[in-house]
């Protein structure tokens, strides 16, 4: 659930706030769903990580620490890829991919993707940065990370 404290994090001198948040969907509570699912997330504050709310860009001091924590998760949970989304967008990729809501599939600001996934997401936002390979795809909103965040971590 979501009564766990926020824990602080030392990020190279820079302070974050971090908070686990678990939950469990099953098709009992949600009808669309044809099996359980379990969301997982960290949790951090905006105001420590976003260096201009008007655009959500992220402060490049976080940067890739955010992409780090994202691809542990993708090397563990490969079934719906690993979202960086805000607190207003919180679940929303999930559930445009399960409920097939096409118009909701970019509502992220970063994502790393299953191949199976690939075809869904074909279509890309012009202001978006992408890589892809033949097992993954990495996904990033150019207004909130600047540049892609995956150059230096898995492709560098």
């Amino acid at each position: 659930g979501g009564d766990a404290a926020p824990q602080l994090y030392n990020n190279n001198g820079y302070q974050l706030h971090l908070r686990p948040y678990v939950v469990g969907l099953t098709p009992e509570v949600n009808e669309e769903l044809n099996e359980s699912y379990l969301e997982i997330s960290i949790l951090l504050w905006t105001e420590e990580i976003e260096l201009d709310w008007r655009t959500g860009l992220l402060r490049s001091q976080h940067q890739s620490l955010i992409w780090r924590i994202m691809t542990k998760f993708s090397e563990e949970f490969k079934q719906t890829g690993v979202f960086f989304t805000n607190e207003v967008l919180d679940g929303v990729p999930w559930e445009a991919i399960v409920s097939g809501n096409k118009e909701r599939l970019w509502a992220f600001d970063a994502a790393i993707l299953p191949v199976h996934l690939f075809d869904l997401y074909k279509d890309f936002p012009r202001d978006i940065f992408s890589y892809k390979d033949e097992e993954i795809m990495y996904v990033a909103k150019k207004s909130v990370w600047g540049t892609e965040p995956w150059h230096n971590q898995r492709l560098g």
